[in-house]
């Protein structure tokens, strides 16, 4: 079994954290427990995976530490390892979790942040597979507070990577999204090179809103059933968006076809809801209308009740994300209306789609 700790009580502030030495919202390994004839008897052998806690008590005296040292020399030697009384682990650990541990399997944890708008280069975690593994994915959002509810929504794209070509969703598109602290899948991948993007449109920040005091730090986790080569990279939201659209084809059950567009929607089984809009026109552009007609506890990537796109010929275009970001038990909803028209030239989009910057929005060429 696999024991881990999270420190984050609500009753304990960061100055108090800090005197002991202990971050205040972090999760930490349970190594070893032991009942000894020193002390107040009960000790937790307790390991930062990150090794930079420097914990210590009064409590655990010279040769109480003395006596603990002789048990440990027996331990892994790994950094970021310390003692820490049953009392102690009591008052500054907020929850435990109980795991089973499959040793064959190889983890990745890496940290990041969660973008906040739609113009903001956006960490992809690039990774390849030598041949065919069992792969499962984790993000992990880190609250400030472990008991706090969280009304944002969070999602991941999991996309194939043509080496060649760079093109992204040409063979394996997987899209996961949730309401909560944590987004989850498993399965199995082919040989070859993929990335991931975590995004949450909840999380961004518009020029109305109050101060946001929400992390937007997270920790993605992977388990493999080989060794992966992997590592995050910086890219623009039109990358992005050219994964969501790709996921957008693939999941939509019903696309809407007309003599000039298609328009494609994930399911509502989705926490996030994309809308893709296809001009199949040569020539002319399409005009794309979207009101807002009823909404409630819904977060919208343009902060707007209605849009209007301009998307050009032989484009695909993400119109926008809507994501569910109420607490449980509240009602949330949504319906929109949208229409469309064909024109000869180009016009503004409403609100601007920062192109330039490579905004979430822009058109994509197919």
């Amino acid at each position: 079994l696999l024991i881990g700790a999270s420190t984050g009580c609500s009753d304990i502030n960061e100055h108090e954290y800090a005197l002991v030495g202990l971050n205040s919202n972090h999760a930490f390994t349970v190594l070893l427990a032991k009942s000894l004839d020193v002390g107040e008897g009960r000790f937790l052998l307790l390991r930062d995976p990150h090794g930079t806690t420097n914990f210590s008590e009064d409590s655990i005296t010279p040769k109480i530490r003395k006596h603990l040292s002789s048990i440990r020399v027996e331990m892994p030697n790994f950094s970021g390892i310390f003692w820490i009384t049953w009392s102690s682990f009591l008052r500054f650990f907020e929850s435990i979790t109980i795991s089973t541990y499959v040793s064959n399997h190889f983890d990745i944890r890496e940290q990041a942040q969660f973008t906040e708008s739609p113009t903001e280069l956006l960490p992809a975690y690039y990774f390849t597979l030598s041949k065919t593994s069992l792969i499962t994915v984790s993000l992990i959002y880190h609250r400030h507070h472990r008991k706090g509810n969280s009304q944002h929504t969070q999602s991941f794209v999991l996309c194939n990577v043509e080496e060649e070509t760079s093109d992204v969703g040409t063979k394996e598109v997987i899209l996961e999204s949730h309401r909560g602290t944590l987004t989850y899948w498993n399965g199995s991948l082919r040989p070859g090179a993929y990335v991931i993007i975590p995004f949450s449109v909840s999380l961004w920040k518009t020029r109305n809103s109050k101060k946001d005091e929400r992390t937007r730090n997270y920790t993605l986790v992977i388990h493999s059933s080989i060794p992966v080569d992997g590592g995050f990279l910086h890219e623009p939201p039109t990358f992005l968006a050219d994964c969501l659209i790709a996921a957008t084809l693939k999941y939509c059950n019903k696309p809407l076809i007309s003599n000039s567009s298609v328009v494609y929607t994930t399911p509502r089984r989705f926490a996030a809801n994309l809308i893709v809009v296809e001009n199949q026109c040569m020539y002319e552009y399409l005009t794309f209308n979207m009101i807002m007609t009823n909404a409630d506890n819904i977060y919208h990537s343009r902060h707007a009740n209605g849009t209007i796109d301009c998307v050009p010929p032989r484009h695909r275009q993400l119109i926008c994300i809507l994501e569910w970001g109420h607490l449980r038990g509240e009602v949330a909803h949504m319906s929109y209306a949208t229409s469309q028209r064909i024109s000869r030239t180009w016009h503004n989009a409403s609100p601007t789609v920062a192109i330039s910057q490579a905004d979430l929005h822009s058109p994509r060429p197919f």
